[in-house]
């Protein structure tokens, strides 16, 4: 194995369970992995161990890599000699003491099922923020995967987008907590299967990524997402202008006033510790709309749009393939 190839592998395995999750890697049978409880990640590599697992500190490991002279024709030697996994590579040379690993079976990726064209990372990146946060409900902390949907919905605001291709199980689907997917999302996969109780997600032939999944029945939210009422478009740009004044004005006193009426927007933020109106010109000439709405769930819906549907103690905003609904306080 050449450093750069050595490089792109550790990398790879180390992007989905943090040092504290995932400690070790372990070289096993033409595989590098790292387990991290919820999470897996394997690659395959050209390394001398068997079928007896070896495993080191994943820090110390990537310390030593990262410093390999980037020269594809140099190979890296390894070797364990009383359990000290031996590294030499031009220049470099490293000792590093063996660990115990304790690892569960390895799942392996079979009937993989194809993800080509479909925009999974974009799916999630509009919907990661509508998990929850408290585990009040545990089903809400999960992205839920069904036929062509990808949704989440925390109790307060539901995101769904709809993929190019229905690709996963149409019946009952598929839940994965929240936080597991943020790496996910961030890369893009050809091809997914599920293994029980994972789901593993191919990035190139003999790399996998694998993210624990949970069976509970999720709550149907079509009922949610229909929305109808005012139809209003929000001047462009506050989803940059808000953020600072809503940070000190809103940590007391988290709502956001919202006034639409004769052509312009009101926004009071703030109350008896401080306060901060702002208005904006706008078109709109229909009846005069008053609500209060979470000033976090405001900002993270704007990042998706500027044309809302507001009716029925909810704010919908919607595009080609997404929706987004926030429930409000409609006075």
């Amino acid at each position: 194995m050449n450093p750069l190839n050595f490089q792109s592998v550790l990398k790879f395995v180390t992007s989905f369970a943090s040092v504290k999750e995932g400690p070790n890697v372990t070289f096993l049978d033409g595989k590098v992995i790292v387990f991290g409880g919820e999470t897996l990640a394997y690659a395959e590599a050209n390394h001398p161990f068997g079928k007896v697992p070896v495993s080191v500190p994943r820090e110390k490991l990537v310390a030593v890599v990262n410093s390999l002279p980037s020269l594809p024709e140099e190979e890296v030697d390894l070797k364990v000699e009383d359990d000290v996994m031996k590294i030499e590579c031009g220049s470099v040379l490293a000792e590093i003491p063996t660990t115990n690993q304790a690892l569960v079976a390895l799942p392996s990726f079979k009937k993989g099922k194809s993800l080509t064209g479909v925009s999974l990372g974009d799916a999630l990146g509009d919907v990661l923020p509508a998990v929850s946060q408290t585990m009040l409900d545990p089903k809400l902390t999960c992205v839920h995967f069904e036929g062509g949907r990808v949704e989440a919905c925390d109790g307060f605001r539901m995101s769904r987008y709809e993929l190019e291709e229905a690709v996963f199980p149409n019946s009952g689907g598929i839940l994965v907590p929240g936080h597991l997917l943020k790496a996910i999302s961030k890369r893009v996969f050809t091809a997914y299967a599920v293994a029980s109780p994972w789901l593993l997600l191919e990035e190139s032939e003999g790399r996998i990524a694998g993210v624990r999944t949970y069976s509970e029945k999720y709550d149907d939210l079509e009922t949610c997402s229909d929305v109808s009422g005012n139809s209003v478009e929000f001047p462009a740009g506050l989803e940059k202008e808000l953020p600072k004044p809503a940070k000190v004005f809103c940590k007391d006193h988290p709502d956001i006033r919202v006034r639409v009426a004769d052509n312009s927007l009101s926004l009071y933020l703030g109350g008896s510790l401080g306060w901060m109106q702002k208005k904006f010109d706008m078109e709109y000439g229909g009846d005069p709309i008053q609500f209060s709405i979470r000033s976090e769930h405001l900002l993270s819906a704007l990042t998706l749009g500027n044309n809302l549907e507001i009716g029925g103690g909810r704010v919908k905003i919607s595009g080609e393939r997404f929706s987004h609904v926030v429930c409000i306080s409609q006075s």
